[in-house]
């Protein structure tokens, strides 16, 4: 089986990042797959929902990075490439905006591409 990591960065992202991982959560199923989430400082609700919806579907699938303040896209996909790397199985990474819902077609298609 295929592993595949999603890579997502949140900063003040309450409106929309629950419905982004459960999209994930649920187009994740038929692989073997793990979440990296990281957060730019979010001043709102955002860690709170994250940190709910690791512990009530992802558990130790979803990893959280936390920053003290907003460094960036590229910084903060990079921390979290950097962790993937050190994983060393990982077949496929699909990097999302934080506003991004997907399923489950959509990722089996890329996956059939690349």
């Amino acid at each position: 089986m295929k592993k595949i990591a999603f890579v997502t960065i949140t900063w003040n992202s309450q409106t929309y990042i629950e419905e982004c991982l459960s999209s994930v959560y649920y187009a994740m199923a038929p692989f073997d797959a793990h979440v990296w989430v990281i957060d730019n400082g979010s001043k709102d609700q955002t860690v709170e929902i994250i940190q709910n919806i690791k512990k009530d579907k992802f558990k130790n699938r979803l990893h959280f990075i936390r920053n003290n303040k907003n460094l960036g896209t590229t910084v903060s996909r990079n921390l979290a490439l950097r962790e993937i790397q050190k994983a060393k199985d990982v077949d496929y990474v699909c990097i999302i905006d934080s506003d991004t819902k997907i399923n489950t077609e959509a990722v089996q298609l890329l996956m059939q591409t690349l």
